[in-house]
């Protein structure tokens, strides 16, 4: 027990709670995969937080396979990096942030779907490396590579716990895990019909990074996120 306190004791934890808006106005009102969206929300934080793009760990499940667990999305893509920038640039227009962000939801939601179909890529290369050790065979160069190291420092650790049973309103509390590395952020949360329930976790120790400023940035970037497509479906509307 001790030594759980020692290791728990300089782990920082916040949870915050969206109410603006939840799956019925993503999903339904706006025609976005929600998921993806807070994806979004959670790249232009980061970026804004760090002022650069970091590695981004989503979990994917894989339990449709016989002994399925999970996959990794790797949200940080080239769209989603484009997009940021774009929101950052205050000399981009309203029409170049949105056609960014529709282009990084897009990339986001197929690559959300071919890790689900067993299609991702870091399990495979894990297999491989495990495959190899256990043969005696010599490292492989690109687990060696710097290129590698770097994509394998996640300093954004995501997941999404919108399942039943595991949402706040259904377990009287909300789901989270700790920062993977000493200068990282964790993130879980559970979007629901009318929310989104927001847990941040950091490191004490961690120079940069905090916390609460983190779910702070979070909240806003889903307010302009949401601000995007409202004036987009508004737009639509008025030309029918």
């Amino acid at each position: 027990l001790d030594a759980f306190r020692r290791h728990t004791a300089p782990i920082r934890i916040v949870n915050v709670i969206y109410s603006r808006a939840g799956r019925k106005t993503i999903r339904g009102r706006l025609g976005v995969q929600a998921d993806s969206l807070v994806q979004m929300a959670l790249q232009l934080a980061q970026r804004r937080d760090q002022h650069q793009v970091v590695a981004t760990y989503e979990t994917a499940t894989t339990r449709r396979f016989l002994h399925g667990r999970t996959e990794t999305i790797r949200v940080c893509s080239s769209a989603a990096a484009a997009f940021t920038a774009k929101m950052l640039d205050e000399r981009s227009s309203e029409d170049e942030r949105c056609a960014a962000l529709r282009l990084a939801l897009a990339e986001h939601g197929e690559w959300t779907k071919l890790c689900l179909s067993g299609m991702g890529i870091d399990r495979h290369l894990m297999a491989l490396r495990l495959a190899a050790a256990c043969a005696g065979m010599p490292t492989a160069d690109i687990f060696t590579d710097g290129a590698y190291a770097l994509s394998a420092d996640f300093g954004l650790s995501t997941s999404n716990m919108s399942t039943p049973g595991a949402a706040p309103h259904a377990s009287g509390g909300a789901g989270g895990f700790a920062p993977p590395t000493l200068h990282s952020y964790g993130v879980c949360y559970s979007i629901m019909d009318e929310c989104i329930s927001i847990t941040v976790s950091s490191h004490a120790e961690s120079h940069g990074r905090d916390n609460e400023r983190f779910a702070a940035a979070i909240m806003q970037a889903i307010d302009e996120v949401l601000a995007l497509l409202e004036k987009v479906s508004q737009e639509g509307r008025s030309k029918l």
